[in-house]
């Protein structure tokens, strides 16, 4: 896991971003997740996933009964682009360790979850 001071900081600030009350924070972190989790390396994606998810699902929990603002939409967009990159990764590591069966078992079966 990446332990630069700067990103956990960064990383922190967005997420409560989608805990706050109002629709343009929870927006906003939803968007700026979506940009971490595209442009991010993927060990700190994955260091933190159950941070991101966490957050991501608080804006869909939170804006369901909100009038339309777009957040709900950015968290859902978020959390597919989140299945797409750990698919994808898991799916090409596995490609490059054929050989390896215990580690192509583990990565096939912790993909779909």
């Amino acid at each position: 896991m990446i332990r630069i001071p700067f990103l956990r900081y960064l990383l922190e600030r967005v997420t409560s971003l989608c805990f706050g009350p109002s629709w343009f924070a929870r927006l906003g972190g939803a968007s700026a997740l979506t940009y971490m989790v595209e442009h991010y390396p993927f060990q700190f994606i994955r260091g933190n996933l159950n941070r991101i998810i966490e957050s991501l699902i608080e804006v869909i929990i939170g804006m369901v009964d909100e009038i339309s603002s777009g957040a709900v939409d950015m968290a859902i967009g978020a959390l597919i682009v989140l299945q797409k990159r750990m698919l994808t990764v898991s799916f090409s590591s596995l490609d490059m360790r054929k050989n390896d069966t215990s580690y192509n078992f583990n990565c096939l079966f912790l993909s779909f979850f």
